[in-house]
């Protein structure tokens, strides 16, 4: 007798009908993932735009630091940052400006963010070397100007501390001598131009005071 008798075996025609329900709902489930997946793209897509996207805020911003309008680029940066908290690049313009505005402890709570999202690289450790200085620390003196080297953008912001140091502690020549080294990577400077001139009347070089005057307007 046929061993298999007693059982009951399904048709070929029920097997190829489960294989094709089993494939569809296989192709469904594949077909609902693909659109999750694309939908998570879109909408990353999206985002991503938004976050990139350029801030008018910024760039007004970067219009009054242009002005050395410090207080009214601080306003915007703080504005941009309600948007972009965790952006390190906009975390070190801010606390920069806060800086040259005098404004030396915000200065330090957004150097100290960018610093939790970066470490201490070379971009924080020049701002907070900066920082010192204006807060009357002259240790940091040796430091800045061994990296203050003609080409380098950060020496203009080096420049320009020491020259304000300089002033502050009437030690004029030095004060002329930064400013000497500022004018040589942006001639035409305005505020270099009247604080240089400002010196050179204060040391009784009048014919190179007014020289200066005159260039600045």
């Amino acid at each position: 007798a046929n061993a298999n008798s007693g059982k009951t075996w399904p048709s070929i025609g029920i097997i190829n009908w489960c294989k094709k329900k089993s494939e569809a709902a296989m192709s469904m489930r594949f077909r609902r993932r693909l659109l999750f997946g694309l939908g998570l793209i879109v909408v990353s897509g999206s985002l991503l735009a938004w976050y990139l996207r350029p801030d008018p805020q910024w760039a007004a911003a970067e219009q009054a630091l242009g002005r050395r309008d410090y207080a009214a680029a601080y306003a915007l940066l703080q504005d941009c940052l309600t948007r972009r908290r965790d952006d390190p690049s906009l975390l070190l313009l801010t606390g920069r400006t806060a800086r040259r505005a005098g404004l030396f402890d915000q200065a330090a709570k957004h150097l100290n963010a960018y610093r939790r999202l970066k470490g201490e690289d070379p971009s924080f450790t020049l701002e907070w070397s900066l920082l010192r200085l204006q807060r009357g620390d002259a240790a940091v003196v040796s430091s800045l100007k061994a990296q203050a080297r003609p080409g380098r953008p950060e020496a203009l912001l080096i420049w320009e501390v020491l020259s304000q140091y300089y002033l502050d502690h009437y030690r004029l020549f030095e004060a002329r001598d930064c400013l000497d080294r500022y004018l040589e990577q942006r001639p035409d400077d305005v505020a270099a131009l009247l604080g240089r001139g400002f010196i050179w009347e204060r040391l009784f070089h009048y014919p190179e005071a007014v020289r200066d005057y005159r260039r600045a307007v």
